[in-house]
C-alpha cells in the first residue's frame, strides 16, 4: 500500500499572527502512525495529527507521516504545504521577486540549476547564496551564485525532500523551494 497525507487548515484561510488548527489526513498510514511537523522547514515540537499555532506572513507549514503499514511501499510522505498568505520578506530584495529566481529540474538526479532573470536588478543580488537543507532542517549543501546561472552537482545526496532557499547578497530570503532528490 502507499500512504499518503495532506493538511488542512480552520480556518480555511490562515490569518497571519492568527492561531489556526492545522489536521492531517491521512490515507494507509497504519494502525499506529506518528507525525513530524515542519514550519518553514524547521521541525517543530508537534507529534500529533493535529498542530494548533499562530504562523506570520510568508510561513508554510507541512507534516511528513511515518506510516507503521504492514506492507507499505515507503514509511515517510510528506504532505503539501500550507503557506500564510501576506506580507513578508520573502521577494523584496531590490529589483528582483521570488518569481524571478527559478529552479530546475525539480525532481532531480545529479544536478541542479538555477537562474535569476536577467535585468537591472539582478546586479544587486548577486553574490546569492544558496542553502539547501534536509527536510530536518539540517544544512547540507551551500553554494554562492556569482552569475546569474549556476549548476550545483547533488550527486552526493541522498534521496529524499530537501528544502533550497535562495538568498541575495544582503541575506533577504528571495525564494524557498521544495526539492526532490531522485
Amino acid at each position: 500500500v502507499m500512504p499518503a497525507v495532506s493538511i488542512s487548515s480552520n480556518p480555511s484561510t490562515v490569518v497571519p499572527g492568527q492561531q489556526a488548527v492545522f489536521t492531517a489526513a491521512v490515507a494507509n498510514g497504519g494502525p499506529n502512525p506518528s507525525y513530524q511537523w515542519y514550519i518553514n522547514s524547521a521541525a517543530i515540537i508537534a507529534t500529533s495529527d493535529q498542530y494548533t499555532g499562530t504562523l506570520q506572513a510568508g510561513d508554510w507549514i507541512s507534516v511528513i507521516l511515518h506510516s507503521n503499514a504492514q506492507c507499505s511501499l515507503v514509511q515517510n510522505v510528506i504532505s503539501n504545504d500550507i503557506v500564510v498568505a501576506g506580507t513578508s520578506s520573502v521577494g523584496t530584495s531590490p529589483g528582483l521577486s521570488k518569481e524571478e529566481v527559478t529552479i530546475y529540474p525539480n525532481p532531480a538526479s545529479t544536478s541542479l540549476s538555477l537562474s535569476l532573470s536577467k535585468g537591472e536588478g539582478t546586479a544587486r543580488v548577486l553574490p546569492a547564496t544558496i542553502k539547501i537543507s534536509s527536510i530536518a532542517g539540517q544544512m547540507v549543501l551551500s553554494e554562492v551564485m556569482n552569475s546569474d546561472v549556476i549548476s550545483i552537482n547533488i550527486i552526493g545526496l541522498a534521496n529524499g525532500v530537501y528544502m533550497i532557499q535562495v538568498y541575495d547578497a544582503g541575506g533577504v530570503l528571495l525564494k524557498v523551494e521544495k526539492l526532490v532528490k531522485q
